[in-house]
């Protein structure tokens, strides 16, 4: 017997109710070395392609999950009001983070998942709730990861993360920067995204407005995204506006690169005729030619 089940019963396809009748549940050995193979690290290779993949688990020392929870302490506000708050936001907020770290699919159920499997040290680094009639620390529920992260600040969550990530890091040395806009699954919630690269270093995530486009949104994503001097810049040809241009050349320092699209006829015909026929349309001439006179510079034009 591997003991009694929890007492639910389904009443619609992802919904269950107590009904205070639990089961026990009992296995049979169909091979005598079972319990030696479901107990070792991996499953003999003829078994292997039936395993399916283990539910995602915290791997993040102690130390760092409490760092990571002081963090969000420090620099996220408490926005809900009254009684009942059993979680307090920086431990719902660390839990999101190291779920979505660890690779965790899907929203707030998948989140709330993942936090069942937090150890008890682990809940405890965490300050999760202490429930003094069992003795146990109970992590947030589904309902409770969707009311903080719909309500939280997501500035102030961006500002904590991005620190955090820097610290972890170290110096964001990549050359390149990729700006680019995604419609979130199942949501319909469009938002536009900065990464470095090759690290995929995350710099910043700002929403498009509704009846907008990506590009004031990209335009408000660059202010305060951490660009550096020297980096390229690069996104698709939606973005390539005088704004944006701007931004990135005077207000970051950086480079850009930015396609003309077809339908951009006069600023294509203008980057044609500013580009002699020896500058390959990268901008790049073959070693040992000296730069043509009156060669556009970088940012001078998009190609």
């Amino acid at each position: 017997m591997l003991g009694p089940t929890a007492g639910f019963g389904r009443v619609a396809e992802d919904f269950y109710v107590a009904h205070d009748r639990p089961k026990q549940l009992w296995v049979r050995l169909l091979h005598p070395q079972a319990r030696e193979w479901l107990s070792a690290e991996r499953l003999p290779v003829e078994l292997q392609p039936y395993e399916k993949p283990q539910r995602a688990r915290c791997e993040h020392a102690l130390e760092q999950l409490g760092s990571l929870r002081e963090r969000f302490a420090a620099g996220v506000k408490e926005f809900r009001k009254g009684q009942g708050k059993r979680h307090r936001i920086p431990t719902v907020l660390s839990i999101a983070a190291c779920a979505k770290m660890a690779g965790v699919m899907g929203g707030y159920a998948g989140i709330a998942s993942y936090a069942k499997n937090l150890t008890k040290p682990q809940r405890r680094a965490l300050h999760c709730w202490f429930n003094q009639q069992t003795g146990e620390y109970e992590v947030p529920s589904e309902s409770c990861f969707l009311r903080v992260l719909q309500g939280v600040d997501p500035l102030e969550v961006e500002v904590v993360t991005l620190a955090w990530q820097d610290d972890v890091l170290g110096p964001n040395t990549d050359p390149l920067v990729a700006i680019d806009g995604k419609t979130a699954k199942h949501s319909g919630v469009h938002l536009v995204g900065a990464i470095s690269l090759p690290s995929h270093r995350c710099l910043g995530v700002e929403p498009v407005a509704d009846k907008s486009n990506e590009i004031p949104a990209a335009q408000k994503l660059m202010e305060r995204a951490p660009i550096q001097p020297g980096q390229m810049v690069s996104s698709d040809a939606m973005h390539t506006q005088h704004k944006t241009v701007a931004q990135t050349l005077y207000d970051k320092g950086a480079d850009y690169l930015l396609p003309i699209a077809g339908n951009q006829e006069t600023l294509l015909k203008t980057a044609q005729q500013l580009l002699p026929e020896s500058v390959s349309p990268s901008g790049r001439q073959d070693r040992g030619q000296s730069q043509p006179p009156g060669t556009a510079r970088s940012g001078d034009a998009t190609c």
